[in-house]
């Protein structure tokens, strides 16, 4: 919750500063206690002037409100029609938001969410008005089960109030599960004299009630309680939780996929019941429900009290005695194992709950009862953190030796979906086999996971016999669907359901929901269904064993293909956002659909692709394409196009070679080329039409550099009488500009074709402009420019999913600007969102800022170790597919190891030797007159580094000629070096040159400016070249000397 702006408790504030002046305090204190309505003037004005009112009493009360205004804010006093009103949401008064959060944490603890009521609760406390919030808390932590905790807490409130009930039934609780019945019935006793000498009267109900199952304490009865010898472990939530839900709810289910431990957990809750008489049933041996009364009577022990021959009746009899024995006092009654008797089970949990009133039940199935008392509790699989612990702790019971690695572990425990049982059948079999061996052979997890615990039930004994428990429950529809939605591996919509399965689509899924072998989640405001990986194991093997598996592969491949062809039109046109939408929640559905069709050489491979390409592109995803190009390569290689497919083909290709031409060139796509020069670019959709010219001139001139026939050819299309072929072209010419160094050329192309819009062009590309707008501007120093365009961009591209990369350059605009709060609430959001599959160039910019920012605060120390961790971050990045391992030249490690040298060469000079060795080294192959690729602005952010380095270190450690600073800095300008970060900023470094150097500066940027762009390479290249020799021999001098 957020800090209140008006705080009246204690003192009034408004945004944390005092507010002055005794009658605007009493004038705020007097609307906030009149609650949202406000109050009449009148009434006003004779509670601020009760003694002598003024003699324009309304005109003094406009002042007042007036003056109260300007001291908060304009809007948060409004006038009514008779007075006036806080014009204020709940949150932002204090004594409003306490008021809310304590209605809402009693209202949570009378309905058993405990969890729920603590932590209101406990916000509420830290606002003001402690008694209140601390009843609830001492409370709902007795009933969470922390007894101990809770009983000081507990002793002291009842002390102040001895006299009400609810609190004191709590406290008696409390004592009796920490210090014994005997204590809480000698404190009942006091209690009881008390409330007859001060109110003449005897304990209530509520107190009465807790009389009875203190008595009962004294002689408890426990059965059908097993006690396990190993300990329980991460379920310590899920018993406070449902411990809280049993102190005042009379039926709670957990519910839950086999193999997660609802049986021991129940157990471990039935162990820790305060009532005084707990009986767990374990139905899972009974196959019929007119067995169930009776396997209750055996736990109760009352079968002895029936006759002889009526021994295998349950009838009215055997019913009767149930319900005697249960009305002795409060009992809780646990059934564990109810899913193949759901019906019968639901029968007699009615009949008993409305039979006996101080009856708790608390049953585990994979199916809900669906009664009306029933709490559902849906047991979730173990955290991460809990999962590799447990698998640790019974791997080293099973063989102290064995050798643990995290990382093996964790993805280990992730393919088990965190449950118990799985965890510990594979933790079993490290008394032979290695963690790593296990994980390799997960693919048939049914063979390998047998032979658990001896003293389990036979169907925890193997992991398949968990599941096939469920399966048995289920029928031929519901199978089927199981076996059908295993081949999706991402969660899926009721639509993706309907599509595949048709007529008996949602009553199959209700089924497997019903049975735990589905979970239903939210996301993005709607339901979807999840299915386990064992259970989606589970359903390739039946699958594989049934003759429907064909039929069963081709449904799901038809959906995926008829879903692409739906979308085709809609992803690049005006309908995009809606397109977007749904690929993105079907798209890990998709693409093994995709990937399978490939390999297959299937036709409908086009169809698929022909809408995820577009997909990928617009939502930023380009390295998805990436993945794709030696895959359609190979497709397309001998492959004979069907007439009916030549749009779909045009369209893919489009993206292909678009995509193609904002990368080096790393490797030929041949065959991509050649199709698309046969199918021209003229297509019926003028979006595709323009991509398909701007990709006939990347495949016609690879040589995308500034001065090649392919920058002539983008200039031409970027004046192309065709108003989408301008707009497509125009973002890559301006990027070839960018790489050149020519940000201002860049930029105005851009801005002119601004111009060219519609209201009906698909959002993306006006969108994207507004992206390298912001970037452009950033990297030219332009910071309010760049955060209008990011903010212009921001919106749309959340839509995309892609707001990532933008936010950062939001961040790094508002570190220029000064705004250093700002930057940091974005950073800091950016760093909660942050996915580790995110791409590592958005994480680098990520810590960078964070870096930068910590260097803006003085924090120097904290800057230079997340620079470090950027370093890391770096050497462990995940290669692109099809790329090159990197040769250390790429923008990523010249601009990390340009910020690293400048930073350290002015705030640790000594160690900043080893960055500058490596950078110059970089920057002599990176500038070599061979290569094909230059990058000017990484260049001139590199030279700027080296011009830095020169001057902290270079002259005056060792010796290196004055000059050699100048020509960097000149060459770092010449590139136009990347000014996004602040620690390379060009006016701190020319105030660290001399006169002399500044003049001379001016004297070799002239010369400079008047090269071509080879021989401005060839400059550069000849410089980096003679410095690196220069500080190698003077290293080894001083290295020398030293010693």
């Amino acid at each position: 919750m957020k800090n209140p702006r008006l705080r009246l408790i204690d003192d009034v504030t408004w945004d944390s500063i005092p507010v002055t002046g005794e009658r605007i305090r009493s004038l705020l204190r007097l609307l906030a206690d009149a609650g949202p309505r406000g109050l009449a003037s009148s009434s006003l004005i004779t509670a601020i002037w009760p003694d002598s009112p003024p003699t324009h009493p309304t005109k003094a009360l406009q002042i007042l409100v007036s003056r109260a205004r300007t001291l908060a804010s304009a809007e948060a006093i409004a006038r009514t029609e008779s007075g006036y009103r806080l014009n204020l949401a709940d949150e932002d008064v204090d004594i409003w938001a306490l008021a809310s959060l304590l209605s809402g944490a009693e209202e949570a603890l009378a309905n058993g969410a405990t969890d729920q009521a603590l932590e209101s609760a406990e916000t509420a406390a830290a606002l003001g008005n402690g008694e209140r919030a601390r009843r609830i808390i001492a409370i709902a932590r007795s009933r969470q089960g922390r007894r101990r905790e809770a009983l000081p807490e507990l002793e002291a409130l009842t002390q102040a109030d001895p006299l009400d009930e609810e609190l004191a039934a709590e406290h008696l609780r409390t004592l009796a599960a920490v210090k014994g019945p005997s204590a809480a019935l000698e404190r009942f006793d006091r209690l009881r004299s008390l409330m007859i000498e001060a109110i003449g009267t005897r304990p209530g109900h509520v107190l009465r009630r807790v009389h009875e199952e203190l008595l009962a304490l004294d002689r408890p009865m426990r059965s059908g309680l097993r006690h396990s010898a190993a300990s329980l472990l991460g379920r310590h939530r899920d018993i406070e939780e449902l411990s809280g839900l049993l102190s005042t709810a009379r039926l709670i289910s957990i519910v839950g996929p086999g193999g997660l431990g609802k049986t021991r957990l129940a157990q471990e809750l039935a162990q820790l019941s305060s009532l005084p008489r707990v009986h767990v049933i374990e139905l899972a041996a009974i196959s019929h429900a007119d067995e169930i009364l009776n396997a209750i009577a055996d736990g109760l022990r009352v079968r002895e009290t029936v006759n002889h021959l009526d021994r295998n009746s349950s009838g009215p009899d055997l019913r009767r005695q149930v319900i005697t024995a249960l009305s002795t006092g409060p009992n809780l009654l646990v059934l564990d194992n109810c899913e193949h008797l759901i019906d019968g089970v639901a029968a007699i949990v009615n009949d008993l709950l409305a039979a006996v009133a101080d009856l708790r039940v608390l049953t585990t199935s994979r199916t809900p009862l669906r009664l009306t008392a029933e709490h559902v509790y849906m047991l979730g699989q173990l955290s991460p953190s809990e999962a590799e612990e447990l698998f640790i702790q019974r791997a080293r019971a099973a063989r102290p030796t064995v050798t643990i690695d995290s990382d093996t572990v964790a993805s280990l425990v992730g393919h088990l979906d965190g449950l118990p049982l799985a965890i510990e059948l594979a933790a079993a079999k490290t008394r032979t086999l290695t963690p790593e061996t296990i994980l390799d052979n997960l693919t048939d997890r049914f063979v390998l996971l047998r032979g658990g615990d001896r003293t389990a039930p036979e169907r925890h004994q193997t992991l398949q016999a968990v599941i096939d428990w469920s399966w048995q429950l289920l029928d031929d529809d519901a199978k089927t669907a199981l076996m059908t939605m295993a081949l999706l591996p991402d969660a899926f919509g009721a639509d993706c359901v309907e599509d595949i399965l048709e007529a008996t689509a949602m009553r199959t899924i209700e089924d497997l929901v019903d049975q735990s072998l589905l979970t239903v989640i939210e996301r993005d405001g709607r339901v979807r269904f999840r299915m386990l990986e064992t259970i989606r194991e589970y359903g390739h093997l039946r699958r594989g064993e049934s003759a429907e598996a064909e039929q069963i592969e081709n449904a799901v491949e038809q959906w995926a293909v008829d879903t692409c062809q739906s979308l085709i039109d809609d992803i690049l046109g005006s309908r995009q956002l809606q397109a977007v939408g749904r690929l993105r929640a079907e798209e890990h559905n998709l693409t093994p659909v995709l990937r399978h069709l490939l390999d297959c050489r299937d036709d409908r491979s086009i169809v698929m692709l022909a809408a995820l390409l577009p997909y990928w592109m617009v939502g930023g995803e380009h390295i998805r394409i990436i993945e794709h190009f030696q895959l359609l390569e190979r497709f397309l290689s001998d492959w004979t196009m069907p007439r009916h497919l030549a749009e779909h083909t045009r369209r893919v290709l489009a993206v292909q070679t678009t995509t193609w031409g904002m990368l080096p060139r790393w490797h030929e796509l041949p065959a991509t080329s050649q199709l698309l020069e046969e199918l021209g670019p003229e297509s019926a959709d003028p979006f595709v039409r323009a991509m398909a010219r701007l990709g006939l001139v990347i495949v016609r001139a690879p040589d995308t550099s500034h001065t090649s026939p392919a920058a002539t050819e983008l200039r031409e299309l970027t004046e192309s009488a065709d108003r989408l072929t301008r707009l497509v072209a125009s973002p890559y010419l301006s990027g070839i500009q960018e790489n050149a160094g020519e940000l201002t050329e860049a930029i105005a192309l851009l801005d002119s074709a601004f111009a060219d819009f519609q209201a009906d062009d698909p959002p993306w590309l006006p969108t994207r402009y507004h992206e390298s707008l912001a970037q452009l501007h950033l990297q030219h120093g332009d910071f309010a420019e760049a955060r209008e365009h990011a903010m212009a961009a921001l919106p749309t591209l959340a839509q995309f999913g892609d707001s990532i990369e933008c936010r950062s350059w939001l961040a790094f605009a508002d570190l220029g600007l000064g705004e250093l709060e700002r930057a940091e609430a974005e950073l800091t959001a950016l760093a909660e969102a942050e996915e580790q599959n995110e791409p590592f160039g958005n994480r680098y910019m990520l810590l960078l800022g964070r870096a930068e920012l910590a260097l803006l605060r003085g924090d120097v120390a904290a800057g230079i170790e997340l620079l470090a961790v950027v370093r890391r971050t770096g050497r462990t990045r995940p290669a692109l597919p099809g790329v090159p391992d990197s040769d250390g030249l790429d923008p990523w490690t010249l601009l990390i190891g340009a910020v690293s040298t400048v930073v350290t060469a002015r705030h640790e000079p000594e160690s900043s030797d080893e960055f500058f060795d490596s950078l110059i080294d970089r920057a002599e192959r990176a500038t070599d007159p061979h290569r094909v690729h230059y990058d000017f602005p990484v260049l001139g952010t590199v030279a700027y580094a080296v011009a830095v380095w020169l001057r902290q270190r270079g002259q005056c450690v060792h010796g290196i000629d004055g000059e050699q600073v100048t020509r960097f800095a000149a060459l770092a300008a010449r590139f136009t070096f990347n000014r996004v970060f602040p620690s390379l900023d060009w006016t701190r470094l020319t105030k660290e040159l001399t006169s002399a150097q500044i003049a001379r500066l001016d004297e070799i940027t002239t010369e400079i400016d008047s090269l071509d762009f080879a021989e401005v390479i060839a400059r550069y290249h000849t410089d980096a070249l003679a410095l690196r020799r220069s500080v190698g021999t003077t290293s080894r001098s001083a290295a020398r000397r030293s010693r």
